[in-house]
This record gives structure tokens, sequence and C-alpha cells, in this order.
């Protein structure tokens, strides 16, 4: 069963997704926040904030003189999907919201959505232990009435508390 909605879920996984742009940012994020909610019935979002580039960003020498702020924002997900399909379905969202290859290189992104946490598993720590997450993290426990619940405020639930 999914703890935050209530829906029972065959295998009730959980996810926490961090997403990000830092070109045609408002359009792009939205854009993905509108993919996501289309293709997961249990999803919730933190509102959308501000970060500079995570350090070792590289930017295009065209954008350079003005540092790139990053729109970012968290989502936490129960599903009933595989890690990898969910892993497959984020990939290709980016690819429809135009995320190319070379783009990360560049620096120049206009939609980055990672799969962080996968049920009590962490798939990219870096992302996890970061400014940007603990940030959405906040901001989504703060608007969403079910933060009270003891579950969620557990270890277990995969939430952090910076």
């Amino acid at each position: 069963m999914c703890y935050l909605c209530g829906v029972i879920q065959p295998t009730g996984n959980r996810a926490w997704l961090c997403l990000g742009a830092n070109w045609e940012e408002e359009r792009n994020l939205a854009h993905a926040e509108k993919l996501l909610r289309a293709r997961f019935a249990s999803i919730f979002f933190s509102p959308s904030y501000r970060t500079p580039p995570a350090a070792g960003t590289s930017i295009l020498v065209a954008i350079a003189e003005e540092e790139r702020m990053y729109l970012n924002q968290v989502a936490w997900l129960c599903c009933a999907e595989t890690e990898e399909t969910v892993r497959q379905t984020l990939k290709e969202m980016e690819r429809q919201i135009g995320r190319r290859p070379d783009d990360k290189a560049k620096g120049v992104i206009p939609i980055d959505i990672d799969l962080v946490r996968w049920n009590d598993r962490l798939l990219k720590p870096a992302d996890w232990e970061s400014d940007y997450m603990a940030i959405g993290v906040r901001l989504l426990r703060e608007q969403q009435a079910w933060a009270d619940e003891p579950y969620l405020l557990s270890e277990g639930a995969g939430l952090i508390t910076k």
C-alpha cells in the first residue's frame, strides 16, 4: 500500500525523483510535471526552486557570461512498475522534452529527471546528499499533510531531515 495516498499497489514501490533544468526552465519543468502526473497516479511534487549549478558543471562559452541557475523540483511516487520500467519511462520523457546526449557536456540542460532512490535503495548518493535534493524534500514535506505520519518520518520511508 502507498502510505502517502492509501492506494493499494501490487508491489508498492516508492521512488524519489529529482528534476532540474537550466534552459527554458519554467516551460520544461512544467512539461515534465505534466508528463509525470499523466503516467503516475500517485505522485507528489515539491514547489519548484532555484539553485546554482553543481560544482564541476561546464557552461558553454556562449552563455558563460551569465551563470545559469537551475530550476529544481523533487517528486515522490508510489507505483507498481519495476525500477527498470520507471527508469526507461523517465529517459523517454527527457527525450520528449528535448534532452539530447551532448547537452550535459555543453552545460545546457533542458530537463534532467533522475531516479535518486528506489524503495530503501539509494541509487544516486551524491544527489540524495545534495542541497538541491534536501531543499525539495523539505518543501515537499512542508506542503503535504501526510508528512506527519510516523511511518514517513522513519528511516524506512526514505525521507531525509536536512
